[in-house]
């Protein structure tokens, strides 16, 4: 019995007796573990792409976020300004129709 990544394998043996058996036990056994791995290698890779995937998705949703959050950045301190620039001109306005009066 082979335990590989959570998967159980049962595998029943014989008890080649010439040579050329025994050699052919041998290949079918090589074979085997070469199937095995290959697919080990296959299911590797899927699960690769798949958290790649979520990964980039997870990157795009925090991209979207960060402009979001510039943008009302953006807003707030231009706004900010905006205010700031009308409440000089008010100083400015008060100042001279102070001294004119």
């Amino acid at each position: 019995m082979v335990i590989s990544g959570g998967k159980a394998k049962v595998t029943v043996g014989r008890n080649p007796q010439s040579i050329d058996e025994k050699l052919e036990y041998l290949q079918e056994q090589i074979n085997e573990v070469k199937r095995d791995f290959e697919q080990e290698s296959k299911d590797l890779h899927e699960k690769i792409d798949r958290q790649s995937k979520e990964m980039n998705a997870q990157i795009q949703d925090g991209k979207v976020a960060l402009r979001s959050l510039e943008s009302k950045m953006d807003e707030v301190s231009t706004g900010g300004i905006k205010v700031q620039f009308f409440g000089v001109l008010l100083m400015v306005y008060g100042a001279i129709a102070g001294y004119a009066a």
